[in-house]
């Protein structure tokens, strides 16, 4: 990537419910939108459809990102995550997170799509800030 280009904007490639897998996870700090204040994150990610195998920049916007990348070790990398939305308990608002998949990221690139992910429980654990989640 050249100083020039910019990483991709994740919520234009991914959907809820997309897999893939994520080789590191980046707080880049506050900036301003449209929306107000949002909290910015860059995600390096492999897909199926990634021939390489090298990671791609995408920019997260996201108190749930945000989170997640601050607490992020290297021992977290790589992984295989499920991109998912958790309900806050702050009436119908909902965050953005990743959430890791039990199966190896060779085994998962390989076509094994590990098993489901339990989202009451997700739902229950989630630990994502204040909840103020950027709607895009």
């Amino acid at each position: 990537m050249g100083m020039f280009d910019r990483p991709a904007n994740f919520g234009e490639a991914f959907n809820v419910g997309d897999r893939f897998i994520l080789t590191g996870l980046t707080y880049e700090g506050e900036i301003g939108t449209v929306h107000g204040k949002a909290h910015r994150t860059t995600a390096r990610i492999v897909t199926r459809e990634n021939e390489s195998r090298k990671p791609e920049p995408f920019t997260m916007l996201g108190d749930g990102f945000a989170e997640q990348a601050k607490r992020a070790e290297r021992g977290d990398f790589p992984c295989v995550v499920e991109y998912v939305k958790v309900p806050t308990g702050n009436g119908d608002r909902e965050v953005k997170r990743l959430e890791r998949v039990e199966v190896d990221p060779k085994a998962w690139y390989e076509g094994d799509d590990g098993p489901p992910l339990d989202l009451a429980t997700v739902a229950a654990s989630s630990t994502s800030g204040s909840g103020d989640d950027t709607p895009f």
